[in-house]
C-alpha cells in the first residue's frame, strides 16, 4: 500500500529480543530486570512431568530452547509444536546484588492458561487465566541470591468453558471455522523487580473537574504504612504529601491550562509517586489523559465534541508469532499503520491487548474499542470465570485514555445463554 518502506515492513515482523519495559503505564523501571531471551523447554505431551517431579532442580532433561515471550505453537518460539496441553520452563535467576534488603518479585505479564512455579524447587504459586498480569514473591526461595526458576503451564486443549477468544480449541468452539491457532504459555514478558516491603500496588487516575484536574486514589500495601509518608507530583507541578487512610490515599490534582487528551493531540500527563518508609522508599511514575467520553442522543462525544469513527476490527495475531509482536518496535508500528490508513478506532477483538500496544495508542493518538476474551460455549461455569476477570482486566487498564469503549462480551454459540447472564451480572 506504499504505507511503509519495506525496511520498515521487514521490521516489523522481524525477530529482536523483547527488551522493553512491559508497563509504561505503570513505570517502576528503575529496579527491574529483563527475563525475556533463551529458555530451557521441556514439552509434556502426556502430562507426566508432576508424577516425575520435573519441579526439582535435576529431575528434568531439557531438551529443547524456547525464546519467551512466544507460545510455544509458534515458528518463532523455536518450538512450534500445536495440540500440547502442557510445557515446562527453566531458567537460572541471578539477583542483583543491588536489591539485597529489598524484596524480589517475579512478574509474568500474561501465560495462558494454568500456570505453576517454583524457585529451587520450593513451591511459589499458581495463577489461572490467560491475559491477566500476576506476580509473586520469591525472595524467600531464592539462595544467595540465586533461583533456579521452574514453570509448568498446562493449556487445556478444550477451551470451551475458558476465556480464549479466537485460538482454536478440541472439541472445536462453535465458531471453529474463523478460529485461529492456539496460542499456549509464556506470551508476554517476564521479568523480575526489586521493591520494598511497604510499596504501591496500584494506581487510578481518573480525569475530574470538568476535566481541569485528575482524581487519583493510591493503593499500598506493606506492614509499615503507619510510619510511612506518600508524595505525589505531576510532572512540571509542585509535589504534595498526601495522607495515608487504612492503605489508601486519594488526592485531587489540579492541572493548570489543562491540555486535553484528543486523537490529533494526544497529550499525556506523568504523576510521579513516592512512598517511604521505615521499610525503605518506593517510586512508581504513572500517566494518563485528560478526556471524556460520553453518548448524547445518537451522537459519540469526545470531550463534549463530536466523534465520527473511522474503525476496523483487528485480531491481534502476528503471522509467525501469534498474540505476541516479534519485537518492541512492531508495537509501534502497529499503531502507525492503523493512523496511516485513515482509521481512529482499533476494535481489539476478544483479546486484552498487550499493554506496551495500549502505550503506543495513548502516545500516538488511536482510539481503541476493548473487549476481554470469550469462552466457546455458555455454562454457568464459563460465566463465572469470566466475570472474575472482567474487573481485573478494566483494572489493569483504567489509565489510557485511547480505550473509550469497553465492551462485556460478543459473539459465542451460545448467544441467548450469554445475554440472559449478562442482565443478571448488571443487576449485580
Amino acid at each position: 500500500m506504499g504505507i511503509y518502506s519495506e525496511q520498515k515492513k521487514s521490521s516489523l515482523l522481524e525477530y529482536r529480543r523483547r527488551e522493553a519495559y512491559p508497563r509504561p503505564d505503570f513505570d517502576r523501571s528503575q529496579r527491574w530486570l529483563c527475563l525475556n531471551g533463551s529458555w530451557d523447554f521441556l514439552p509434556d505431551p502426556d502430562q507426566q512431568g508432576r508424577a516425575a517431579r520435573w519441579e526439582e532442580p535435576g529431575n528434568a532433561c531439557w531438551s529443547q530452547q524456547i525464546e519467551v515471550p512466544f507460545a510455544w505453537e509458534t515458528a518463532i518460539s523455536g518450538v512450534g509444536q500445536e495440540w500440547l496441553p502442557a510445557g515446562w520452563y527453566h531458567l537460572r535467576l541471578q539477583r542483583p546484588q543491588e536489591w539485597a534488603r529489598e524484596r524480589t518479585i517475579l512478574h509474568f505479564g500474561a501465560v495462558h492458561y494454568l500456570c505453576q512455579v517454583w524457585v529451587n524447587g520450593l513451591w511459589i504459586g499458581e495463577h489461572r487465566g490467560g491475559y491477566l498480569p500476576f506476580s509473586f514473591d520469591i525472595t524467600a526461595a531464592l539462595r544467595n541470591g540465586v533461583g533456579e526458576l521452574i514453570v509448568r503451564v498446562e493449556a487445556p486443549l478444550d477451551k470451551l468453558a475458558i476465556p480464549h477468544g479466537k485460538q482454536g480449541s478440541r472439541p472445536r468452539d462453535d465458531y471453529y471455522e474463523c478460529a485461529f491457532t492456539a496460542n499456549s504459555g509464556i506470551w508476554q514478558t517476564v521479568w523480575l523487580e526489586g521493591r520494598p516491603e511497604t510499596y504501591i500496588r496500584h494506581v487510578r487516575l481518573s480525569p475530574a473537574q470538568a476535566l481541569s484536574a485528575f482524581e487519583a486514589r493510591v493503593e499500598l500495601e506493606g506492614s509499615s504504612l503507619s510510619e510511612a509518608q506518600l508524595s505525589v507530583q505531576v510532572e512540571g507541578m509542585p509535589e504534595q504529601v498526601v495522607p495515608i487512610e487504612a492503605g489508601i490515599a486519594q488526592v485531587t490534582l489540579p492541572i493548570e491550562q489543562p491540555r486535553l487528551w484528543t486523537p490529533r493531540d494526544p497529550h499525556l500527563y506523568y504523576v510521579t509517586f513516592k512512598l517511604t518508609s521505615p521499610a525503605g522508599s518506593d517510586q512508581v511514575k504513572c500517566y494518563s489523559g485528560l478526556r471524556s467520553i460520553e453518548v448524547q442522543g445518537k451522537r459519540l462525544l469526545l470531550n463534549g465534541e463530536r466523534l465520527y469513527l473511522r474503525g476496523a476490527l483487528e485480531q491481534g495475531y502476528w503471522p509467525e508469532s501469534g498474540y505476541s509482536a516479534p519485537n518492541d518496535e512492531a508495537l509501534r508500528l502497529d499503531v502507525e499503520i492503523a493512523l496511516r490508513a485513515g482509521f481512529n478506532l482499533m476494535r481489539k477483538h476478544i483479546k486484552l491487548e498487550d499493554p506496551l500496544w495500549l502505550y503506543w495508542a495513548d502516545r500516538l493518538g488511536l482510539l481503541v474499542w476493548a473487549e476481554p476474551p470469550c469462552y466457546g460455549r455458555f455454562s454457568e461455569e464459563a460465566a463465572a470465570i469470566f466475570e472474575s476477570q472482567l474487573p481485573l482486566m478494566v483494572e489493569r487498564d483504567h489509565n489510557h485514555p485511547s480505550i473509550i469503549l469497553w465492551v462485556s462480551t460478543t459473539r459465542s454459540g451460545a448467544w441467548i445463554g450469554a445475554v440472559a447472564w449478562m442482565l443478571r451480572s448488571s443487576r449485580r
